[in-house]
């Protein structure tokens, strides 16, 4: 999965306050979404939300991974321009 997939799963559950709402919007099933995310923090090695609460918020890893993505996507448009 690239860096622009995963910004967008993680920025959907964000916005969405839960990973149900985040899948519907996405048009994918929760269970396959839950599954992308995991895969996600295990790559980085870090858990990116607290589920914990409703609605889910971000650790402080998944708000450091959303600026670094953000900047990754800002660096890629300059280029293009």
């Amino acid at each position: 999965m690239d860096i622009f997939r995963k910004k967008e799963i993680v920025t959907a559950i964000y916005k969405e306050g839960g990973f149900s709402k985040a899948a519907k919007a996405l048009h994918i099933a929760q269970p396959s979404l839950s599954v992308m995310v995991s895969n996600i923090e295990k790559e980085i090695g870090a858990r990116l939300f607290d589920r914990s609460t409703t609605p889910v918020r971000l650790t402080q890893i998944g708000e450091k991974y959303l600026e670094c993505c953000g900047n990754i996507s800002m660096i890629e448009e300059d280029f293009i321009s």
